[in-house]
Parts: C-alpha cells; sequence; structure tokens
C-alpha cells in the first residue's frame, strides 16, 4: 500500500482534479478523497496553500467545511508547518461552533505523535462523562492510514479495554469505542489471533461479543483480498 496502492491513488486523484470541473461535485469529492488519503509532500504543500488562498483551484470554494478536512489531512501528515495544536485552537476560533469544537477534537486526535494518541486513548476509552459527540469525534481521529506504526500498540491495548467499557457504560455509549477503536489499522494475522484469544473467553456478553466477532471478520476479509492481490 505505501510503495504503490496509495501512490496510484493519489496520482488518478489528481489527474481527475485537473479534468474535474470548476466547481463541480466531481472536484469536491476529488479533493474530500485526496484529504483522507497517504499524500506526499507535494499535495500536502498545495494544501497549505488552499489554506492560505493561494492557487486554490478554479471554482474550488475552500469553506469552514473544507478548512477543517484540509487541516486534518496536514495534522495527520505532521505538515503543518507549525504547531499543530496552535493551528487548531486558530481554526476552531474561526469556528466557533458545536461543529467546529468536534472538528477540533478530531484533529488533536490526529496529531502523529505517541503523546496524542495515548492522549485520545485515554479520553475516548476511560472518560466515561465525555459527551458523545466529542467522544465519537475523538475516535474517528485516532486512526490514520498514514500512522500505522503509531497505532500498533493498541491492538493489544483494544483488546486489554473493550470489556471495561462495555461494563462501564451503556451499549450505546460503549458501541462506538467497540467498533470504532477495532484495530482495523492492523490488517494481519495476529489481529485475528489476538480476536481468537479474546473470543475464547465465554465470559464475555453476547453483544459484545458480536461486535468484535464482525472486527475480526473484517480483518479476514482483508487478509484474503491482500493474498488475492498478490496471487
Amino acid at each position: 500500500a505505501a510503495e504503490r496502492g496509495w501512490p496510484v491513488l493519489v496520482d488518478g486523484l489528481r489527474a481527475r482534479l485537473d479534468t474535474a470541473e470548476a466547481g463541480s461535485d466531481a472536484q469536491l469529492a476529488v479533493v474530500n478523497s485526496l484529504a483522507g488519503s497517504v499524500l506526499p509532500e507535494p499535495v500536502l504543500e498545495q494544501f497549505r496553500g488552499w489554506l492560505s488562498g493561494v492557487d486554490v483551484p478554479e471554482g474550488l470554494t475552500v469553506d469552514t467545511d473544507l478548512r477543517w478536512r484540509l487541516l486534518h489531512a496536514l495534522v495527520a501528515h505532521g505538515s503543518t508547518g507549525g504547531d499543530p495544536e496552535a493551528l487548531i485552537a486558530a481554526e476552531q476560533e474561526r469556528d466557533a461552533t458545536s461543529t467546529g469544537q468536534r472538528q477540533a477534537e478530531r484533529a488533536l486526535a490526529l496529531i502523529p505523535t505517541a503523546e496524542a494518541k495515548e492522549r485520545a486513548w485515554q479520553r475516548a476509552v476511560h472518560d466515561d462523562e465525555l459527551p458523545n459527540a466529542v467522544n465519537e469525534a475523538i475516535i474517528s481521529g485516532f486512526s490514520h492510514p498514514a500512522q500505522r506504526a503509531l497505532l500498533t500498540p493498541y491492538v493489544e491495548r483494544y483488546f486489554a479495554d473493550v470489556a471495561g467499557v462495555w461494563e462501564r457504560r451503556t451499549s450505546e455509549r460503549a458501541q462506538p469505542v467497540v467498533m470504532g477503536l477495532f484495530p482495523a489499522w492492523a490488517v494481519d494475522k495476529a489481529t485475528v489471533d489476538a480476536a481468537d484469544a479474546w473470543l475464547a473467553d465465554p465470559d464475555h456478553p453476547p453483544a459484545l461479543r458480536r461486535l468484535v466477532s464482525e472486527g475480526r471478520a473484517g480483518i479476514v476479509r482483508a487478509l484474503a483480498a491482500r493474498e488475492f492481490d498478490r496471487s
């Protein structure tokens, strides 16, 4: 994925952006897809420029929503060109709404440092008083395809912590953690083995077991697809 998959996808999106009609839905869809990808420095440099109003593609409106998308991409890659927390705070000040707060929480969770990931994990998993919307925003920013190395330790921690979350919270409040933080970023047999070891404990509640089993099934499908691609 890192050596071929992402570069091929990003090159294709950049080519499509060059041909998309100015101001069209297709143009915006391509930019949104780019913002969620693993990006090379030239694209990140473009994003920094767009946030400053420099060389914005004709017809593309860099509104509040798109500003957050661009900033999320830059933060996730460690490519903001400055202190990410200060830039996030400044953007939140521009968007002083409940949506802006959630976007800022997601951005903070996307910061690619061990300290930021630990803080996000502690809040999402162990702070049972967080509002649902804030909790879900943190979860949405915890993992990013460019950050796999940072996330590796959280495979083991997921299986150590998930039962406690289910026990302490209502199922409605626990499900975003169980599903959103399942280590789907670790497409590896070791993840399947860890899930199997956890599922071997018959004391886990059936509803929780079902959700973890669904996460496991996603990893199994991804491994099968990867093997097919290699053949």
